[in-house]
């Protein structure tokens, strides 16, 4: 009898088996002949098919008959395969149960790689890794069959190396379909690399259309092209740089852009008419607005719609009386709700009235494929961050809802939404506790995996972000951190003693720990360089493809 072989190759084969077919049930497709349920046994869920042997290649990409029954052989071996046919000679009908770990993709995924390692021999590990890439000492990649792109012999579809382990100098993958489906932090003390390492992560899912990404730039740093630290002649490409063709730039402050001479990117303007008063509650702990003040909101806006604010602020104390006396608003309510709408005047980029709808057209990008970066300039009112950064999800959210709810109703795959990242910098500002929950950010932590929306956070201080903010993080990647900071990012993970130990491993520039999805284990690393070698990397296969 045959030696079972447990080598990357099967692995490979068998996970994508595995991988393949739990998306085509979780998307509640029904294009193949293959009947499943789910049967819920104890903790361990099974999943019971009926299909034709030939789907089950056709769903694997199986090559070779071959490949078919040397999975179903792994999977027994793996105690997960349950024959349920009543004859199993000659027939190419299946019926067959898997016992899994969850009904989720990502944890059965990351269960099995866990057990298909405790399969392989001691010999065998030590021949993968010695077959496994090795670098120089000053962490340079230097041929293609070293990409920091997929590889032939890695198991994931779709990978990114986001740089080498420090102990080895093995190449690090990250699996980005597997990152996607939690949200993400990146975290790190000023001058650690947090934001190299976003923009590399950032070109990964771009270049390889893992996702469309919309990208919050509040010290004008991805978009376009910036000056390297303590550097003064040498500069950083922007993602707009990188990928000309597919990469949009807004900017809220076009008076700074033109100082600085640049001219590709589209200016953003918002007006008083496009704001509604859901709107104004998302910022309403920024404008000091109260649960009375919005009820006299709603009160303007149903008597005068749109230009609500218009009309309000251009209200005498004598006609905001009147108004109250007719519609039964309450006066000091409305005068203190106009002297805080005031603060609006301040945005540089308000005005009374726009005749083009910016917010809606960032939408259209997106839906066709797009990646916009909204840039705010260092001179920008928080308030401007804020307001632009939850009305345009507060509509990215709705869109998203009823786009996933119609998929859900014609599981037709073109109905699918595109998978979106939200990218927000100096995330505190928007999911501190005493601000979180008033925003649309609130929503879209708990409900995003629902939806195809991941969060990506970007933070210096992950001690002010909301615990249960930080708990709904699936992947999170930090560089150096001071003592109150690193016991936020270990907020609700069991076990938490080693990764401490891990961390202790870190220098203060360009290393990082990273646990959680999208990778098979915690791992630190030296982060691979956001450089002339990486822009030319980009370069040539963008011009290949």
């Amino acid at each position: 009898m045959p030696k079972s072989s447990w080598s990357l190759d099967v692995q490979y084969r068998v996970r994508n088996l595995l991988k393949e077919l739990l998306s085509y049930v979780l998307s509640y497709r029904e294009d193949l002949q293959l009947q499943y349920k789910w049967e819920d046994e104890d903790s361990r869920p099974k999943l019971i098919v009926k299909t034709q042997r030939r789907s089950i290649q056709n769903l694997a990409h199986f090559e070779q008959q071959s490949h078919f029954y040397e999975a179903i052989n792994r999977l027994k071996d793996l105690n997960i395969f349950e024959d349920r046919r009543f004859h199993t000679r000659g027939k190419d009908y299946w019926h067959f149960a898997l016992r899994l770990w969850s009904k989720d993709q990502q944890i059965n995924l990351r269960e099995f790689d866990k057990e298909w390692q405790s399969r392989k021999t001691d010999k065998s590990k030590k021949l993968e890794y010695k077959k496994q890439p090795k670098i120089e000492k000053n962490n340079v990649i230097d041929d293609d069959s070293q990409s920091v792109f997929s590889r032939a012999d890695n198991i994931h579809q779709r990978s990114f190396a986001i740089g080498t382990e420090i102990d080895t100098s093995s190449i690090i993958y990250l699996d980005l379909d597997s990152i996607l489906q939690n949200n993400i932090g990146v975290f790190g003390n000023s001058g650690t690399g947090k934001t190299f390492l976003t923009k590399l992560l950032l070109s990964g899912l771009i270049h390889q259309q893992a996702s469309v990404n919309l990208i919050f730039d509040l010290h004008s740093e991805y978009g376009r092209e910036t000056a390297l630290r303590n550097q003064k002649f040498n500069t950083a490409k922007g993602l707009r740089n990188l990928f000309p063709n597919e990469v949009e730039t807004y900017v809220t402050d076009t008076e700074s852009v033109l100082c600085r001479s640049v001219l590709d990117v589209q200016e953003f303007y918002l007006s008083y008419d496009q704001i509604e008063v859901e709107d104004i509650k998302l910022v309403s702990h920024e404008l000091g607005i109260s649960e009375d003040n919005l009820d006299n909101a709603n009160i303007l806006y149903t008597e005068f719609g749109k230009s609500w604010i218009t009309q309000l602020l251009n209200m005498t104390n004598d006609e905001i009386q009147m108004f109250c006396q007719e519609k039964r608003g309450n006066k000091d309510s409305i005068m203190a709700l106009q002297r805080k709408l005031l603060r609006l005047d301040s945005l540089k980029n308000m005005r009374t009235v726009v005749l083009h709808n910016y917010i809606n057209q960032i939408l259209r990008s997106l839906e066709a494929g797009k990646n916009v970066v909204v840039e705010f300039s260092p001179q920008s009112d928080m308030l401007c961050y804020m307001l632009l950064a939850n009305m345009i999800c507060r509509r990215i959210h709705s869109y998203y809802v009823k786009k996933t709810e119609k998929f859900w109703q014609t599981k037709n795959q073109k109905d699918a939404p595109r998978r979106l990242v939200i990218t927000i910098e100096d995330a505190h500002h928007l999911l501190n506790s005493n601000t979180v929950r008033n925003t649309i950010f609130h929503t879209l932590i708990r409900q995003s995996w629902k939806f195809y929306i991941t969060l990506f956070i970007v933070e210096r201080y992950p001690s002010r972000i909301d615990k249960e903010v930080m708990s709904e993080l699936g992947t999170r990647i930090t560089g150096f951190l001071n003592h109150e900071d690193i016991n936020a990012i270990f907020t609700d993970v069991a076990s938490n003693q080693n990764l401490r130990s891990m961390m202790s491993k870190l220098n203060s520039s360009q290393q990082a720990l990273i646990f959680g999805y999208g990778i098979t284990t915690p791992v630190v690393l030296q982060t691979r360089s956001y450089d002339a070698k990486f822009y030319d990397e980009i370069s040539n296969r963008c011009s290949s493809t």
